[in-house]
């Protein structure tokens, strides 16, 4: 068995990302250290390990309830997002990574609606 995962969360329409919460066992499966990558579907576990993350953060069990405020994530770096990859890269120390629900807060950014534009002249 491995603690690293790979999760790739595609989205229908280009979002702003805020934030993320990891919600988790309170046991040796949680994860610890994770690493977010945007636009990047095609990621293996050595891509991810190699590369540094567009966002990367070492979990607390303080930020892996559902009580726990979602991590803050740099606005102007995750917009126009169409995909995140997840790499989780260990856990606490059981020989497995559990995650129970991920979350992210952010909103959908609206595109150009063409048949609205008038002409102007």
């Amino acid at each position: 068995a491995d603690d690293q995962l790979v999760i790739v969360f595609p989205f229908k329409e280009k979002v702003k990302i805020q934030g993320i919460r990891c919600i988790t066992p309170q046991n040796d499966t949680r994860p610890v250290r994770i690493k977010l990558f945007i636009n990047n579907s095609n990621l293996d576990f050595s891509d991810c390990e190699a590369r540094k993350g567009d966002f990367e953060a070492t979990l607390a069990d303080t930020d892996t309830t559902t009580d726990s405020k979602p991590l803050a994530l740099r606005v102007a770096k995750f917009t126009s997002v169409d995909t995140i990859t997840l790499f989780i890269e260990n856990s606490t120390g059981g020989e497995i990574s559990a995650i129970s629900k991920v979350e992210f807060f952010g909103q959908v950014m609206m595109g150009t609606n063409m048949n609205e534009l008038k002409k102007v002249g």
